[in-house]
């Protein structure tokens, strides 16, 4: 998974802040596509997604900023050091894939690779 997170594009910045925003950098926001829109009172505007940012201060530059969708305040961020939120995202992507071959009924790919070594080894899998 790691291979294929380094390998695949990664996304665009949804925004660019430029001085004098308060975090000035690169934002990515994700649709959380949730059953409910979340109020923001900060900026009085409903928000249904997540926000992650990298500022372009150095004093930052060991961690992203993310905020979750049921902040109340626009600028409710968690600050993650950069090796967690790696660990993290290959966990989500991880959790992920789990759900996807539960939904689906069909066995995750290492399940798979691991059934085909068994047969190609003559081995019977029950």
């Amino acid at each position: 998974m790691l291979a294929l997170a380094e390998t695949a594009e990664k996304p665009r910045p949804t925004v660019v802040h430029q001085r004098p925003h308060p975090m000035p950098g690169h934002e990515w926001a994700v649709s959380a596509r949730m059953p409910r829109k979340v109020y923001d009172h900060f900026y009085r505007r409903e928000r249904d997604g997540w926000l992650v940012r990298a500022t372009d201060s150095a004093d930052d530059a060991d961690c992203v900023f993310i905020s979750t969708p049921d902040a109340m305040d626009a600028e409710d961020f968690m600050a993650v050091p950069t090796t967690t939120a790696r660990q993290l995202a290959m966990a989500i992507l991880a959790a992920c894939d789990r759900a996807d071959s539960i939904r689906h009924g069909v066995a995750n790919l290492d399940a798979w690779r691991t059934k085909k070594v068994q047969l190609d080894e003559g081995d019977e899998v029950t």
